[in-house]
């Protein structure tokens, strides 16, 4: 005997089963194999997808390793030019290049 039942509520139309895992599409984004409301801070979503933020980042809202809308918005370490802007982020383990200083921590 088969039984209906209700798909997960982050399928969007069909499943195979109760899970998050089971979506034939996702009613948000996918991240890996499951559906989810939202992607982690540790990644951003593109086309339904979640993507993993750039290396240099903590938390992002897109690609980019710079403090923007579409890179990061989060950071252990920054280039960080004379006006207080932010160039870029880099790695936790990376040394500051040429004439540049250490930055502890920085976020938008």
């Amino acid at each position: 005997e088969k039984n209906c039942g209700d798909c997960h509520p982050e399928c969007k139309g069909s499943c195979s089963g109760l899970n998050a895992d089971d979506c034939q599409e996702c009613a948000n984004v996918r991240d890996g194999k499951y559906c989810v409301a939202e992607c982690s801070p540790s990644k951003y979503a593109k086309d339904g997808a979640c993507l993993n933020c750039h290396e240099s980042c903590l938390k992002c809202k897109g690609p980019r390793n710079t403090i923007s809308h579409d890179g990061c918005i989060e950071c252990d370490h920054a280039i960080i030019f004379p006006n207080g802007s932010i160039q870029k982020c880099i790695n936790k383990n990376a040394s500051c290049p040429g004439s540049l200083f250490y930055y502890f921590y920085c976020t938008i």
